[in-house]
């Protein structure tokens, strides 16, 4: 029924969604956009309608991981390093997996690797998500490109929320039309912070929680040097373009780890 119901709310949102006052967060999986949705949403005195097993048609704050279309509007797209991304990715797939629930990764070839060692098996994630991409339809390079540089989307790095979250946030409420007042915007991200939700610190490690580390850079203490020659092939480009990296010579940075270990 969610499913059902997520491809009928992109269907209301493309032809009546202006007129509705409909606000779609979209970004590839796990690029933060659960927790953009809660913070905008309380911003923008609006309800997130989360996860509906019946149609939506009302003001609220939608999450997707929509393609595009160009009549969707509104459009709140969050960015986020697709290093960082893999890593995240890799330990939802996991935590799906351990609840029993569908995981393509560790559901196929998971059955034989020891699945906590995320440094091994990231090489053959990365191939396997970019071959069969999960959630967006698109793998992860191909997703963003789709979106970039479309006049009906307004833009959010996830790694730009952490670091001055009520600054990104009224910056996206005013590019909307919709300013926000200053105790509005506090009280979204006090809200729906981190310790407050988990009584956690960014960065203290709960591998079983969706709220897991919150975090940025996570990748260069789980990437080897196979891990940087694959995402270099299949996203590398596209990194550059988003400006995590200012050329191709970031891939080239060896791990000693990796040469003790025979890698």
């Amino acid at each position: 029924m969610q499913r059902l119901s997520n491809v009928a709310n992109r269907h209301i949102a493309i032809h009546a969604g202006r007129d509705v006052s409909m606000y779609p967060v979209l970004g590839f999986p796990k690029s933060g956009t659960t927790w953009l949705c809660q913070m905008l949403a309380d911003a923008l005195a609006l309800p997130f309608a989360r996860l509906p097993l019946l149609p939506v048609a009302m003001p609220c704050v939608l999450h997707g991981h929509w393609l595009y279309h160009p009549k969707l509007p509104n459009v709140t797209f969050a960015i986020r390093d697709g290093r960082d991304v893999m890593v995240s990715f890799y330990h939802h797939q996991r935590m799906m997996h351990e609840a029993g629930r569908l995981s393509s990764f560790f559901g196929t070839s998971g059955a034989s690797l020891e699945r906590s060692d995320i440094r091994t098996n990231m090489p053959h994630f990365i191939d396997h998500v970019f071959d069969r991409p999960v959630g967006a339809g698109l793998n992860w390079a191909k997703y963003n490109e789709s979106w970039l540089d479309r006049p009906n989307a307004v833009y959010v790095r996830y790694e730009s929320l952490l670091e001055n979250p009520e600054l990104e946030l009224r910056r996206l409420c005013h590019e909307h039309g919709r300013p926000a007042e200053d105790w509005r915007i506090r009280r979204a991200v006090d809200g729906w912070s981190m310790p407050r939700l988990t009584g956690r610190s960014p960065g203290e490690e709960d591998n079983s929680a969706f709220l897991r580390k919150g975090v940025r850079g996570e990748w260069t203490n789980v990437f080897n040097d196979e891990s940087r020659r694959i995402f270099s092939e299949r996203a590398g480009a596209m990194l550059v373009r988003l400006g995590y990296e200012s050329d191709a010579d970031w891939r080239a940075w060896s791990d000693p780890r990796d040469h003790d270990r025979g890698q």
